[in-house]
């Protein structure tokens, strides 16, 4: 109960620090227009009530807005000198880390309602599968998850936030590109099975289509697990 606790207090801190901050309004402002316009300029075209191509531009788009908003997640607690502070309360490790994670993802869960006016908007003038949209969005949601996860854990390695942005900006590049076949074809073959196993996108592939598989389920919440317990 007292884990749930603390849990919940961090969860909250965290997101109070976002809101409040003017760069996490700045990038997810960005994140958003840049979305609408890579979509929109192409939407019309495809012909029919379908957000397919809004997730298509997803992955590419994260590591802009989730490398900035977890870049300070333990990194600046340490440069402010208050890590040892909440260290010294009743709080474990792994309490703090997965109230930092909770407070970015439902930070970015908020930003992902966006998809939600625009699905209402398609579905007034065509017929839009909800099912479908339904599963694009908790494929997104997990696949957020994993990269928040992944800066969260970076930035408990550094201490500069901005060496943070940097480094999970380019851990998740290669995470989003490992799968793709200009990577596989340009490395040992030993190699490609790894780089397949390691690769994102995949995961989210089928999701984007509606389908809920237990296999894409299991790498997210996996590859989420394997970088909080590393942090």
């Amino acid at each position: 109960m007292e884990t749930i606790k603390n849990i919940f207090i961090i969860t909250r801190k965290e997101l109070r620090a976002l809101f409040d901050s003017p760069v996490a309004y700045i990038v997810l402002g960005v994140f958003l227009l840049l979305w609408q316009f890579l979509f929109f300029r192409n939407a019309l075209l495809v012909g029919e009530a379908s957000l397919r191509g809004l997730f298509d531009y997803l992955p590419w788009l994260f590591l802009l807005l989730i490398p900035a908003i977890t870049m300070g997640s333990i990194s600046q607690e340490k440069s402010e000198g208050t890590l040892e502070f909440l260290l010294t309360h009743p709080l474990k490790d792994i309490d703090l880390l997965i109230g930092k994670f909770l407070g970015s993802v439902v930070f970015v869960a908020i930003g992902l309602l966006f998809i939600f006016p625009i699905a209402i908007s398609f579905a007034a003038y065509g017929s839009l599968d909800w099912g479908v949209v339904a599963g694009q969005y908790l494929g997104a949601l997990f696949f957020a998850s994993v990269l928040v996860a992944l800066g969260v854990f970076i930035s408990s390695l550094l201490s500069s936030s901005i060496s943070s942005l940097l480094v999970t900006a380019t851990a998740g590049f290669f995470l989003v590109i490992a799968g793709y076949q200009f990577v596989t074809d340009s490395i040992p073959l030993a190699l490609v099975s790894l780089f397949e196993r390691l690769a994102l996108v995949p995961h989210i592939e089928s999701m984007a289509r509606g389908v809920i598989d237990l296999r894409d389920l299991w790498y997210f919440l996996s590859a989420t697990a394997i970088f909080l317990s590393l942090a």
